[in-house]
C-alpha cells in the first residue's frame, strides 16, 4: 500500500472524498448471522416453543460483514478482494480504497495488518522453582514469642535466607485460606469491643506480613471458612 494517499478519519465529513483514493484505519468487527448468543441458549420458554437447533459445524456464512471501526464511529467494508471468512473481529487494519459513490460503505482495493514486534526471549530457567502452599495461619493479634519465631522462620523458609533452603526457589505464595482467626466471640455472633480490637490487629499482622514477603515473591490469598471476608 503506498504512503501517499490521504488518511480518513471516520468522524470526518466526507462529501469532498469521493473518487479519491484514502486509507481507512481501525479495528474490526465481523457480524455473523450464525454467531450464538448465550441469551438465546437460554431463553427456556424459546426452546419448549421450538425443536432444538443443531449444533453449527461452522458458524461463518456468506452474508457476514465486515466493519471498521474507530472509538463510535464505524463504516462498513465491501470489496470482491477483501477475505471476509478469513477475517475477525478485534484485528487493527488499514484498508486502501474509495468511498462507495453507488451507496454507503467503503470499497477496499488494499489493505494491510499491524507490524508485530519481534517476541522478547524467554529461554528456559535450568532451575527448578515451586509454589508455596500454606494454609491456616489464623491471625489472631498475638504478638507472642512462639507466633514472631514461627512468622521469622517462614518467612526465612520461602525468601531463601533459611539454612534449609540455601538459594531462592520459591517464586509463588498461595494463602490457602483461615489466614484471619475468627475468636469465639465472633463464632457465636456476640461481637464485644475487644473483638474488634482483636480483629483489627489482627488484620494489621497479616498486613504488615504481607508486605514483607510481598517484595520477594506473587502472593495470592484464598478465603477460607473462618477468614472475614466470608
Amino acid at each position: 500500500m503506498d504512503s501517499n494517499e490521504e488518511l480518513l478519519e471516520l468522524n470526518s465529513r466526507h462529501d469532498t472524498l469521493f473518487g479519491k483514493d484514502v486509507v481507512v484505519c481501525g479495528v474490526l468487527l465481523k457480524r455473523m448471522s450464525k454467531q450464538p448468543s448465550i441469551l438465546k441458549e437460554l431463553d427456556d420458554e424459546r426452546k419448549l416453543i421450538e425443536p432444538l437447533e443443531e449444533i453449527q459445524k461452522n458458524y461463518c456464512s456468506p452474508n457476514d460483514t465486515l466493519f471498521l471501526q474507530d472509538g463510535d464511529e464505524s463504516i462498513e467494508l465491501k470489496g470482491d478482494d477483501l477475505p471476509i471468512n478469513q477475517l475477525c473481529t478485534g484485528v487493527c487494519l488499514a484498508t486502501k480504497g474509495q468511498l462507495n459513490p453507488k451507496g454507503s460503505g467503503f470499497i477496499v482495493e488494499d489493505y494491510c495488518f499491524a507490524l508485530i514486534e519481534n517476541p522478547v526471549e524467554r529461554p528456559l530457567s535450568q532451575k527448578d522453582y515451586y509454589v508455596l502452599i500454606v494454609s491456616g495461619l489464623s491471625f489472631n493479634g498475638d504478638v507472642s514469642p512462639n507466633l514472631s519465631q514461627s512468622l521469622n522462620l517462614l518467612f526465612d523458609l520461602a525468601t531463601g535466607h533459611s539454612d534449609i533452603v540455601l538459594e531462592k526457589t520459591i517464586v509463588s505464595l498461595i494463602l490457602a485460606g483461615n489466614s484471619i482467626d475468627r475468636n469465639s466471640g465472633l463464632k457465636s455472633g456476640n461481637i464485644s469491643s475487644q473483638n474488634e480490637i482483636d480483629s483489627n490487629k489482627a488484620i494489621k499482622l497479616l498486613d504488615k506480613f504481607l508486605a514483607n514477603i510481598g517484595q520477594y515473591m506473587f502472593v495470592d490469598i484464598m478465603p477460607g471458612s473462618l477468614d472475614l471476608s466470608t
